[in-house]
């Protein structure tokens, strides 16, 4: 038994790593609320005025996206992405200016701003609508 776990080992390990990479993923990505706003919002093809990369906020049941968020400034709306490799399954989401709802916010040492995506008068405010930008 012994000598069989270490013949395997190096062609399982890589393996059993990158499943439990993409269980961990797509559950953190559902847990922040990704998936509904990939189908709330689907992406567009416009060109973008801005591009930030790099950037950090929490989505959702306070998901902590450090530094893997690109948010990019459109004509007609905010296109948000995530970094392939914390979201294999994640598309970029586009909201429309219309939809989106800014609040500046303090929180303990940092200054950021929270979006709420959706109308809140017809709709109710959920965190999976929440998503908080720390600059």
């Amino acid at each position: 038994m012994n000598n069989a776990v270490k013949q395997y080992f190096p062609f399982f390990f890589p393996l059993a790593f990158v499943l439990l990479w993409l269980l961990v993923t797509t559950l953190v990505s559902y847990l922040s609320g990704w998936y509904f706003l990939m189908d709330k919002y689907p992406n567009r093809k416009e060109d973008e005025l801005l591009q930030l990369k790099k950037q950090s906020g929490f989505m959702g049941l306070w998901v902590s996206m450090h530094g893997i968020l690109t948010i990019s400034v459109c004509p007609s709306g905010l296109r948000i992405g995530i970094m392939k490799i914390y979201g294999i399954f994640c598309r970029d989401f586009f909201v429309p200016w219309e939809e989106i709802k800014v609040e500046r916010k303090d929180w303990f040492f940092w200054q950021g701003a929270e979006l709420q995506f959706g109308n809140p008068s017809t709709a109710q405010k959920s965190l999976d609508k929440i998503f908080h930008i720390f600059s």
